[in-house]
């Protein structure tokens, strides 16, 4: 068996592990009893051999990718409003839910999330160029929120490498924004860096209560 089957195969129990953990809403099993519980017929099983029950704040994030209408999206993006301030203006059809906020700045979780608790931070002022329309103490102002949301990201994830991007252009998604992006261990190389980022590989859609907790956990680690 090639590396690369090797890798495929314990993406898959990494994927249908984490899919159990949501199915039981909470319940989450250890690796090991998971693993057993794909053992060989006939093989002894440990004594110490039980379930482990955590908080809901505990649930494991969702793995799952379903397909991106990208059309719409782009329709949304290069012809619709500015994202971020028709989401401080309260705008519904551009709600987020905000992980940490100050008088410039503003984080909150990515609605079409790639990775597990992408985030993004935006300064709240209408800018639109990462470098050239902030002044240094500007610029430095706003890279201290993007590492302080980072390490809480990073806290509460524990993930094995953490992307940070500035995305977006003058034709869409003009508003300067910060994407923080968090690689979850394990993940093949061939299947990470911009291959784990783009949309065109699918979008996760955590249910209401994992994005809830997830908020929460993050919240609490700013």
């Amino acid at each position: 068996m090639g590396l690369h089957e090797l890798q495929a195969r314990a993406l898959r129990i990494h994927d249908l592990y984490d899919e159990l953990n949501q199915r039981t809403r909470g319940r989450v099993w250890t690796r090991e009893e998971f693993m057993l519980g794909c053992r060989p017929s006939g093989a002894p099983r440990p004594p110490a051999f039980r379930r482990i029950r955590t908080p809901p704040a505990e649930v494991r994030p969702t793995r799952m990718k379903r397909d991106m209408d990208l059309a719409a999206y782009e329709e949304r993006a290069r012809n619709g409003p500015c994202f971020v301030c028709a989401f401080l203006r309260g705008d519904p059809d551009y709600r987020h839910e905000t992980v940490y906020e100050d008088d410039a700045h503003i984080a909150f979780l990515d609605r079409w999330p790639t990775l597990p608790g992408r985030v993004l931070v935006a300064p709240k002022a209408h800018l639109e160029h990462v470098v050239r329309d902030l002044d240094q103490a500007a610029y430095t102002r706003l890279m201290l929120v993007v590492r302080r949301v980072a390490l809480a990201v990073e806290s509460v994830l524990r993930p094995e490498r953490t992307y940070l991007l500035s995305l977006g252009s003058q034709q869409a998604n003009s508003h300067l924004h910060w994407h923080i992006a968090a690689l979850p261990p394990g993940v093949p190389p061939e299947r990470q860096q911009y291959h784990a980022l783009m949309t065109e590989n699918g979008v996760l859609a955590p249910p209401p209560e994992e994005i809830a907790a997830l908020v929460t956990r993050l919240r609490a680690a700013l």
